[in-house]
């Protein structure tokens, strides 16, 4: 049997009940306008889990500068389940990397 193939009774997620699995998750997404306030140290997690091991020399609390000074001018959004409180779960925005090009955050970034 492959690897991909699963047995009911070797699976370590199987417990063994007869509980049925839900066919969908039903979750209601929210968009709010960028807060600094409320949004920097969340935005600054998802750039680190998005770029993984290289988010390290990307100096994502930078990055996370510029996509909130993007925010001044109503470029971007987050997207949320609970409130504007929350933490996204993602993250619409545009930046112009011409304009912050010698700057360290977008040289990293496209370098």
């Amino acid at each position: 049997m492959s690897k991909h193939e699963q047995n009911p009774d070797t699976d370590a997620d199987y417990d063994g009940s007869d509980e049925e699995i839900p066919a969908f998750v039903d979750v209601d997404f929210d968009f709010f306008n960028l807060n600094a306030e409320v949004d920097y140290h969340a935005i600054n997690r998802l750039l680190i889990q998005l770029f993984s091991a290289g988010a390290e020399g990307l100096q994502t609390g930078r990055l996370t500068d510029l996509i909130l000074l993007a925010a001044n001018s109503s470029v971007g959004n987050t997207i949320k389940t609970n409130s504007e409180e929350s933490n996204p779960c993602a993250l619409p925005t545009v930046l112009n990397c011409d304009a912050y090009r010698d700057g360290p955050a977008v040289k990293a970034l496209i370098g």
